[in-house]
């Protein structure tokens, strides 16, 4: 019996328009053979029609919101905090241990635990990604993309998917830097079945296979408006985001060399990191008016972040509460309600004095005594204290005006990730690179 596939994933597709088209009939249903045909035709036109969406679809299974009213772990940017929290680098509040809502996952509670409620989203993030790059790839086999660029493209856009999903449930469940420890289940496009636990090493070569493919995919694939491999848009996974996952991956587990390639190839692309000038909020006003324009901070404005490759400027792509937990003159817990975002000072006495990332935050004897915020129920003065971050501080928006309520959305940086050292030109050094 020919399996068809109706309305070709329909989360992803509407096919209605295109039956006519492609001449097919029904206007509502389309044979894996059919698609086989279509994708083997070199027709990019045809192939767009069939493909496009779901290719296109992809990148938004890493930043998407998922179901449930607790806001720390309806998305990957909330989560993402929240596993900062337990690094003990950040103190949420002044009186953290009597505060729950931060101080749940300071003070160490178990976030991934089998009844524990975030477990579900750390788990369904990084399933539900490798499951719809799978369905992806399972259309796209060798013989079928031989020398077509534009399904190179969407092969590579599918492995970073999944390798980027495995990685992140690598992270956050279990011990990376053991190769014979527990690793995960391996399912590739063609698995049909369940699969047991492999090791740590055996999944990491899965996912390190998949990179080292997508790298060789994109650069074959002259994606991008130079051909090679890069695009200019910011929401797109590209080879940017392929090789920083590839670094990433690299570091995990002891693969040195191929970290150092991949960083290479990312700062030849993008030589320049973020000014010190924009690097967090600055106070253009007065230590009893503070005035931190949130056009001039790169980590809310995409035009003054050069090392933006993967993110999100509509709000409507992941829920984002981040900028109320992080933005210490905002309305939220990060402000307001007074559970500032801290940095540790032990930490923060590390950081070397030519450091530009020391600026991003409050130091040891600097405060903002009864700064006003003016919520919507009526002023709240608070006092900014010290070792507050001021990463995505911002008491006016991009406009220039000062915000009753200043939410702007706080975008997924993946470059931040590396953490290097920028001296005070704003360029990585030939050692850092």
């Amino acid at each position: 019996m020919r399996k068809y596939i109706a309305i070709l994933f329909v989360a992803l597709w509407m096919f209605t328009s295109c039956g006519e088209q492609l001449d097919l009939t029904p206007e509502n249903a389309i044979t894996q053979e059919q698609i086989e045909e279509i994708l083997k035709s070199g027709d990019n036109a045809r192939i767009d029609q069939v493909l496009g969406g779901i290719a296109g679809g992809i990148p938004l299974w890493i930043h998407r919101t998922i179901n449930g009213s607790d806001s720390r772990n309806n998305s990957l940017l909330n989560l993402n905090y929240v596993n900062n929290l337990q690094g003990y680098d950040i103190v949420p509040g002044v009186d953290v241990v009597s505060f729950g809502y931060d101080a749940y996952q300071w003070n160490g509670k178990e976030g991934r635990g089998a009844t524990n409620l975030f477990n579900t989203s750390y788990w369904a993030i990084g399933w539900k990604a490798i499951t719809e790059a799978n369905r992806l790839l399972g259309l796209l086999k060798d013989d079928i993309v031989g020398d077509n660029k534009k399904l190179k493209g969407y092969k590579a856009t599918a492995l970073t998917l999944r390798a980027f999903a495995y990685n992140f449930l690598m992270e956050n469940y279990r011990d990376v830097y053991k190769a014979d420890g527990v690793g995960l289940m391996i399912y590739d496009e063609t698995t049909t079945d369940y699969k047991p636990f492999s090791t740590a090493g055996e999944t990491y070569d899965f996912v390190k296979q998949d990179l080292t493919n997508a790298v060789r995919l994109f650069q074959e694939s002259e994606t991008g408006e130079n051909k090679d491999g890069y695009t200019a848009s910011t929401q797109d996974l590209d080879l940017a985001v392929a090789n920083f996952v590839r670094a990433r991956v690299s570091l995990l587990t002891g693969d040195y060399a191929t970290a150092i390639t991949a960083c290479n190839d990312l700062l030849a692309k993008y030589p320049r990191l973020i000014a010190p000038a924009n690097y967090g909020g600055k106070n253009t006003g007065t230590a009893t008016e503070p005035v931190f324009l949130g056009g001039n901070n790169a980590f809310i404005s995409f035009t003054n972040n050069p090392e933006v490759i993967f993110g999100f400027p509509e709000v409507t792509n992941s829920t984002n509460y981040v900028s109320t937990w992080l933005n210490c003159f905002g309305l939220g817990y990060g402000g307001e309600v007074g559970e500032h975002a801290r940095i540790v000072n032990t930490l923060y006495d590390k950081i070397a004095s030519t450091d530009v990332r020391k600026g991003a935050f409050l130091n040891g004897t600097t405060t903002f005594p009864d700064y006003a915020y003016p919520a919507p129920g009526g002023t709240t003065y608070r006092t900014v204290p010290s070792y507050a971050n001021l990463k995505f501080a911002a008491t006016h928006g991009k406009d220039g005006k000062k915000r009753v309520y200043f939410a702007e959305q706080v975008r997924c940086v993946l470059h931040e990730d590396f953490g290097s050292a920028v001296d005070e030109s704003g360029s990585a050094s030939e050692e850092q690179r």
